[in-house]
């Protein structure tokens, strides 16, 4: 059960408003879930910026998790998967960017906003990232996914949703073309990295089955 999507704007996470604070709202939920069903896994997707307990780096909606250090969840780990939603330059130019070392920069990036959750052995699910790689949008989102699915696999991530299977979502494409049966192989290609031959059971003779 993915509790919401992408948290933003007032969302706030341990600053003590009931009002606004997200991490309180998924307890309340994660608690009434688990106890209607105790077998469920519980989605908690992170907020975008926050008063305290957070950097000042241009969070995605739903991305940063970086408040969970001061306020941790109190919901059983067994049943948690912390789930961000992470993009790169075809969905919004973000200043990091821009910088003269990207994509080297990302995965100090990345550990800041979730990865270092991943190394304190919780579980993590990217729960949204794409883009078109190098199909009609910013050259560097290709460069940007690369450096994304190397950090995923050298942090052993390797359950995500890629974004997304149909190619009408105008910024970042899909792994069909434009036709909806043709499959971009050099996407199947980059989810290789990380999944291997499971991958390939995306695409047949290049065409949708």
């Amino acid at each position: 059960i993915d509790l919401k999507n992408e948290p933003h704007g007032m969302a706030s996470w341990g600053t003590g408003n009931s009002n606004t604070d997200w991490n309180t709202a998924a307890e309340h939920a994660a608690a009434a879930i688990i106890a209607a069903n105790s077998k469920l896994l519980v989605f908690v997707q992170g907020i975008q910026e926050n008063a305290i307990c957070s950097s000042f780096t241009s969070h995605w909606w739903g991305g940063n998790l970086e408040p969970f250090a001061c306020a941790p969840l109190e919901i059983p780990r067994e049943r948690l998967v912390l789930s961000p939603h992470i993009h790169g330059p075809d969905t919004k130019k973000q200043a990091y960017f821009l910088s003269p070392d990207f994509p080297k920069n990302m995965p100090t990036l990345w550990d800041l906003h979730f990865g270092f959750l991943s190394d304190q052995g919780y579980a993590v699910v990217i729960g949204e990232f794409g883009g078109r790689y190098g199909d009609g949008g910013d050259f560097k989102d290709k460069l940007w996914q690369d450096a994304l699915i190397a950090y995923l696999a050298q942090k052993q991530i390797k359950n995500i949703f890629y974004w997304s299977w149909n190619p009408n979502s105008g910024d970042t494409g899909g792994i069909l073309q434009d036709d909806w049966q043709t499959v971009r192989t050099d996407k199947v290609a980059l989810l290789q990295r990380l999944w291997g031959d499971q991958a390939r059971q995306l695409a047949c003779n290049d065409k949708f089955v």
